[in-house]
């Protein structure tokens, strides 16, 4: 791979990071906001112990409808559009931010940081991993926490020792920079799931040049396109899970009380590690269209994964036994959550 196909990876990989970033500039701004905002009006009421808690916990509720919409925008639009109104939402939450003088203009500001929140779970995270080379993708995809956690800090620091205004100017700043994806070229994957062939290669060799290992991966991404047809896996079972999860609930905390709510959290959580360890192939260095194939049904090519059991058994894990094994680690994870 060339230095200039490194540098725009790079360059796309910054966006993302920052994005991050900023979203973890309003993760720590509450811890010192809230207090400078109480000694500013020489009282607690100012701001309600009520209001504390919306203003340490909204983001996330405002961002779940985002969650949603943001699957669908990306699979008609592709994921350039996506990122653009995200970042777009950013800047304009740090622009009511820094306007803001009382909690309630801030709360409203963190409801449009909600886009955000979503953004950074869905968007960014398949831009990251369609953008960038296998060799790097593990790199850059820690990088983007480590930005986030940075910017926690940061936004402690600057909330210690000077106004809490200075937080949304820094914010600003970043979001401004976030708008760089004007210029990215559109997902190689995303394109050559449109068919639209002739600009994916275009897109792929300007991200990832034009090397052998390169252009083997946009072989493979075109031509298990061409061959692509569309799984019909039945979603409602997911949405039988969450109902179920939340009818029990109520008799899980009744009957377990809160020791034993925790003790099944335990358990399940480490059946699930177990689990992903026992079945889940190696993702290291692969392409995309590498980690795809191994949760097709490859019987005819005798593929085979390695379990962790002591005997180390060879088993054959086909397309069925993966849809298996994901509705049982979703609904542990649920389990997990609703508890």
């Amino acid at each position: 791979m060339s230095v200039l196909s490194i540098k725009f990876q790079l360059f796309i990989a910054t966006s993302v990071w920052v994005n991050f970033f900023t979203f973890g500039l309003w993760l720590g701004s509450p811890t010192v906001v809230i207090p400078q905002l109480r000694r500013e009006a020489n009282t607690t009421a100012v701001v309600s112990d009520e209001m504390e808690s919306w203003l340490s916990s909204v983001v996330g509720y405002a961002g779940l409808p985002w969650a949603v919409i943001f699957p669908l925008c990306m699979r008609r639009y592709g994921r350039k559009f996506p990122f653009i109104f995200a970042s777009a939402c950013a800047l304009t939450s740090f622009i009511v931010y820094c306007s803001s003088s009382t909690a309630i203009q801030i709360l409203a500001a963190e409801i449009i940081e909600g886009v955000i929140f979503a953004s950074n779970s869905t968007v960014s995270m398949l831009v990251i991993t369609e953008y960038t080379s296998p060799r790097h993708r593990g790199l850059f995809l820690t990088l983007k926490a480590a930005s986030m956690n940075i910017a926690i800090c940061i936004a402690n620091a600057i909330g210690t020792f000077f106004h809490w205004k200075k937080i949304p100017i820094l914010g600003t700043v970043c979001a401004v920079y976030s708008f760089s994806a004007i210029f990215w070229p559109e997902s190689p994957y995303w394109l050559a799931s449109k068919g639209r062939f002739a600009e994916c290669m275009a897109s792929h060799r300007w991200l990832k040049g034009t090397g052998d290992e390169a252009e083997k991966e946009l072989k493979d991404l075109i031509q298990a396109q061409i061959e692509y047809q569309e799984s019909h896996t039945n979603q409602h079972v997911l949405l039988k899970i969450h109902s179920t999860i939340l009818k029990i609930s109520p008799f899980i905390f009744k009957t377990c009380d809160m020791h034993g709510t925790f003790l099944f959290f335990g358990i399940s959580f480490s059946i699930c590690i177990y689990l992903f360890y026992a079945f889940l192939p190696e993702t290291k260095d692969k392409t995309l269209q590498e980690i795809e194939n191994c949760f097709k049904d490859n019987s005819e090519k005798g593929d085979i994964y390695m379990t962790p059991f002591p005997s180390a058994q060879l088993l054959t894990a086909s397309k069925k036994d993966f849809t298996a094994l994901y509705f049982s680690l979703k609904g542990l994870s649920l389990s997990e959550y609703y508890t």
